[in-house]
């Protein structure tokens, strides 16, 4: 494929409005590389989201999720906890119930069209999270899905900066309502710290209530139920840290 061309694939990601669309993007540059298959998912916890984009066979699909299959599939299992690319070929199936689940899974794909194929991660900060997978029915060259590689990285990573955008609102941040303000952070950030509410309001020259009524907010915010939980969820999606 010529650079143009990634190019324009990268640039038709971009100005997509619905994940549709970002759908339709994927499906073609999939086509154009030689591949009948794609799929993607990612997390997104800023906004609590988890978004698929489904090229593989609705069948395969179906069972795939019923079987729970997703946790005991070995390109899952590679691309959680890797930031490299892997062809389906090179994966290693370690041996006992764990292995033989994996390979179950890899079989039963066969099955259902899905021969030969190529995974991609997408690591963001916190526990945000992709994985792209491109896959074909029929045997091909391996040295095409290697000339293919920087490609599909190049793809993989677009259409997940694309999904995030369409995740998210329109300026690429959570939508308002749940938008912590900086001071709703600042007395998270001390209660993960070990602080209480007066402790904190001494810190912040401030009053107990204001700090109660801060963290308050952000509890509703994040759709939680307490002040642990809220520290939980907000160290997951980034808003502050443990130290």
């Amino acid at each position: 494929m010529k650079q143009e061309r990634l190019f324009e694939y990268s640039d038709s990601l971009s100005s997509c409005g619905t994940q549709g669309e970002i759908e339709g993007v994927c499906k073609s540059f999939a086509h154009s590389l030689g591949f009948e298959h794609f799929i993607y998912g990612a997390y997104f916890p800023l906004v609590d989201n988890i978004a698929i984009l489904n090229g593989f066979p609705d069948l395969w699909r179906d069972h795939y999720d019923s079987a729970g299959y997703m946790y005991s599939d070995p390109t899952v299992k590679h691309c959680s906890v890797n930031t490299s690319a892997i062809e389906w070929s090179e994966l290693v199936v370690v041996k006992g119930p764990r292995g033989d689940s994996e390979r179950e899974v890899m079989n039963e794909a066969l099955f259902y069209g899905l021969r030969q194929g190529v995974s991609m991660p997408v690591h963001g900060s916190g526990a945000e999270w992709g994985m792209m997978s491109f896959s074909s029915s029929e045997r091909y060259s391996q040295t095409l899905i290697k000339d293919t590689r920087f490609h599909s990285e190049f793809i993989t990573r677009a259409t997940h900066e694309a999904l995030k955008r369409v995740a998210t609102d329109s300026n690429g941040e959570t939508p308002e309502a749940r938008r912590l303000t900086a001071r709703e952070c600042e007395c998270l950030q001390w209660t993960a710290n070990g602080k209480t509410a007066w402790e904190i309001s001494k810190i912040l020259s401030v009053s107990e209530s204001t700090v109660t009524f801060h963290l308050k907010n952000a509890i509703n915010k994040m759709e939680v139920t307490n002040r642990p939980q809220a520290v939980a969820k907000a160290v997951a999606q980034s808003r502050i840290t443990l130290f």
